[in-house]
């Protein structure tokens, strides 16, 4: 899992390339981490464009991450997740937690709703 980060204002970009299973789950979370820990933030958008595969640790790492930005006031998107990830998402119930955007920008340009849901 390859995990590269971007800040945009006191957006957190991420995005992320590979398989969200076990160990990768884990680097995303370190990764996140590290970075929520150095600057504030009102936002996590989770870009999964490049993520070839997803499991219950993934699905885990990321109503983790939600967890987390509720607690500190903020908010989580995931962005361009590919069909067959988008089709895990939607079967765990993710949308219900977490919206899910075609890609970046709709994500960035998306109203800030926390604890919309």
């Amino acid at each position: 899992m390859h995990v590269a980060l971007r800040w945009t204002g006191r957006t957190l970009i991420a995005r992320l390339a590979g398989d969200l299973d076990e160990h990768g789950a884990e680097v995303f979370r370190q990764e996140i981490e590290r970075a929520l820990r150095r600057r504030a933030y009102d936002h996590l958008v989770v870009n999964l464009q490049e993520v070839r595969f997803i499991d219950s640790s993934g699905l885990g790492a990321l109503l983790g991450r939600y967890r987390r930005a509720r607690e500190d006031g903020a908010r989580v998107s995931v962005a361009g997740a590919p069909p067959h990830v988008r089709a895990v998402l939607q079967l765990a119930g993710i949308p219900q937690w977490i919206p899910l955007y075609e890609d970046e920008a709709a994500a960035l340009g998306a109203p800030g709703e926390v604890g919309r849901r």
